[in-house]
């Protein structure tokens, strides 16, 4: 690992993208901090879902941004595939669209990060973090 333990720690732990300013590098990397999580847990559909506070353009945007772009291709590929926006929404709406849009054909493995492309988002994320030592070593 090239960051230390505590400001990784800390990043995974106490950065949401809320606390972040729009558009900013810490926001970006907050949101691929949530996307690794959740689409770690639960496949990218389930991102989607549980993301409902987040416009869906704002995540690939985030994940290019911070250097996944094996993750941000993979992820507009299922978006791509359900064929509408996703746009920052209330978390029933957001439900609602997932549930008519998600292509019943939608394969496993489509719905979940390559190991490539996890790792590439893993890095990007210690980079980052490694970048922004001093900042995520004090939160907390």
């Amino acid at each position: 690992m090239i960051c230390s333990d505590q400001a990784w720690n800390n990043f995974v732990m106490l950065s949401e993208p809320e606390h972040h300013e729009w558009g900013s590098p810490r926001r970006a990397a907050a949101i691929a901090s949530l996307f690794n999580a959740i689409s770690g847990n639960g496949g990218l559909v389930h991102f989607l879902d549980f993301s409902h506070h987040l416009d869906a353009e704002e995540v690939l945007a985030a994940l290019g941004g911070i250097g996944a772009g094996k993750a941000q291709r993979q992820l507009e590929h299922v978006i791509e595939r359900m064929g509408c926006a996703l746009p920052v929404m209330d978390e029933k709406e957001r439900e609602d669209i997932i549930s008519r849009c998600c292509p019943e054909d939608l394969e496993a493995y489509e719905d979940c990060l390559t190991e490539v492309a996890e790792r590439e988002l893993l890095a990007a994320m210690e980079a980052h973090v490694a970048a922004h030592e001093a900042y995520y070593a004090g939160l907390g």
